[in-house]
Parts: structure tokens; sequence; C-alpha cells
């Protein structure tokens, strides 16, 4: 290993865990005033959401677990894995039941008086049957989320086909985009229209963020980045509950796509909060660098005006401006 390389991981290492302590400290306060019928409460405001369950959440993955548990009476999580069940139980989701949408046995499961429904699993049209036939018996005449991903839009071409960089993307963006692979999610978004046609709102996530002991914060991800001006939209677990506990409670951004983000962040602002520098900061490469792309400015101007006046998000680390959240 280098001493360059030794450094940087030393000062990463070292930025993790002051923010672990610190998020230790602040969780064991925030356990002692935790309810079990609401959703956590909007920083900029303190409002809290009330939510009347139970809501069912089809996936329970890393956002949907954690959704689960900051209303634990109110939600329930749902596994294909009997298993999958039991371990979910054993880290805190009181409520979790056995589904599975191609295994009709399991649907009685189900509880008969949900209030809403919030589906974290990426649509395909492979699994439209079962999901129809079980709208029609559990989801019909309430309120639906399902979660997506700001992928699916795609960019402004040049004159050359090339995308522009920090080009803005919002819902009336085109729907051109690919997955992290490379690969069209064109069966994804023709999947999700059914569930449109159905009344449910999409919400389309950013970059998922969340702090040093889940595992998702962003210091995590400075040794794979090459170039401190790439923007990286991000969004954080705290206003994905929030966000997806208050349009699941009345229903607002029904039949609607909706893009989902905090804001834009480059690479170097966040290399800056954590305290990096020199060589650990990655060089600035400017235009055309095909480092830059895809360099996507997320807007959030719909989502905005479905949330509370005031509302603030929860920034993807403390100190941490975003370079682009509005037009």
């Amino acid at each position: 290993m280098t001493k360059t390389k030794a450094v940087f991981l030393f000062r990463l290492l070292l930025y993790c865990s002051i923010e672990i302590l610190f998020q230790s400290t602040l969780c064991s306060s925030h356990k002692m005033a935790e309810t079990t019928t609401t959703a956590a409460a909007a920083a900029a405001n303190n409002k809290v959401i009330e939510l009347k369950g139970p809501i069912l959440v089809i996936g329970a993955g890393w956002c949907g677990e954690r959704l689960c548990i900051s209303s634990p009476d109110v939600f329930v999580a749902t596994s294909r894995s009997q298993i999958k069940v039991d371990q979910l139980k054993e880290r805190g989701v009181v409520n979790a039941i056995h589904l599975d949408l191609k295994d009709e046995s399991t649907w009685s499961n189900v509880p008969t008086n949900l209030t809403g429904a919030v589906l974290t699993f990426a649509l395909a049209t492979e699994d439209l049957f079962a999901l129809q036939k079980f709208w029609e018996v559990h989801l019909a005449n309430i309120h639906v989320i399902c979660y997506s991903t700001t992928s699916v839009y795609g960019m402004e071409v040049r004159t050359d086909n090339t995308p522009t960089c920090g080009s803005v993307v919002d819902e009336k963006s085109p729907l051109t985009g690919v997955g992290v692979s490379g690969k069209s999610l064109s069966d994804r978004i023709e999947a999700e229209e059914f569930a449109l046609q159905k009344g449910a709102c999409i919400l389309h996530l950013s970059g998922i963020c969340g702090d040093v002991e889940d595992g998702r914060s962003p210091a995590f991800m400075m040794k794979h980045m090459t170039n401190s001006l790439r923007n990286i939209n991000y969004i954080h677990i705290t206003d994905i509950i929030q966000i997806t506990s208050l349009f699941v409670s009345d229903g607002r951004g029904s039949g609607h796509r909706v893009c989902v983000s905090s804001g834009a962040y480059t690479v170097g602002d966040i290399c800056a909060v954590l305290g990096l520098e020199g060589e650990d900061v990655p060089p600035a490469n400017p235009p055309p660098s095909k480092d830059l792309l895809p360099n996507k400015l997320i807007a959030n101007d719909f989502l905005r005006s479905m949330l509370p006046k005031g509302y603030t998000f929860t920034p993807p680390l403390p100190g941490l401006l975003p370079i682009h959240s509005t037009l």
C-alpha cells in the first residue's frame, strides 16, 4: 500500500469513527422519545405525520426495512422467504409476514383492512399478471407508492451525440435512461405505467444515502471517484421515510412520477466536508472529460410543491450543501 493511499484511508477511517460516535449518541436520545404510530418528524417544522395502518410494505430491502422500523405498529413488512421474515422480526420489524405475489396461498397472510401499500421492488412486466390479480384483491381503493430510480430519465443530447454535462432532469425528461450496468430500463418503465394507470405514485429515488453505521455514507464512495467536478444526486433515508409516509397517508402524487432528491453535490465539496486534501482529492477535469458522465442534475420542484412549507432535507453529510436543488 502506498503512503498516499494509507493516509487517505486513515483520514476516512477517522471521519467515519467520529460520525459513528455522533450518530450513536443521537440515536440513543431519539429512542427515548420514539412513538410507534407516527413517522419521523420533518426537520424544518417538526411536523409529525399521522399514519393509520396497516400499510403493507412489499419488499423489505434496505429502504423497506428502515421504513417499517420507523413506525413498527403501522407498517407491515413482507418477504418471499419465511426465513427472512424471522430475521426481520429479530432486527426489530415487529410486523412481518410471508408473501409471494406469485404464490396465492400466501395472500391470506395480508391484513384485510389495509390503508396503503409501498412497493419497494423494481417492477417488471413478467410480474404484471400476478401483480394485477393481487392489486384487484388487496390494493384497489387504497393509496399505493412504488419506488423507482431517477436512472429511468435520459438527458439532453448534443449534436455530437454526447449527453450534455450538467443536464437538468425532471419529470418531463424523456424516459430513455439506462441502469448502472448500461442496460435499458424500458421493461421497468412499461411495468410502472400499469401502476400509474391504477393511480399509484412512482417515487423516483436518486442516490440513496444514510449514516456511516448504515454503510451508506458518501464517505465510502470517495475512493472510487476520479473527478472532483462530478455531481452526485442524493436523498437521505430520513427523507425517503418522511416523504413516503406523507404520500401514502393522503394519496398526494397519485398517478404521477415524482423525482426525489435533496439536490446535486460535487465530489470536491464532499471531499472538503470530509477534510480530505491534496492527493486525497481527485483532480478537477472539466468537460469533455468522460469521467463527468453521466452528470445529471435532478430537479425537485414538483416534489417540493407537495411537501410542507419550509420542509428541510437532511444533508448527505453534516454541513454539505447542494450546488443544485431546484430551478
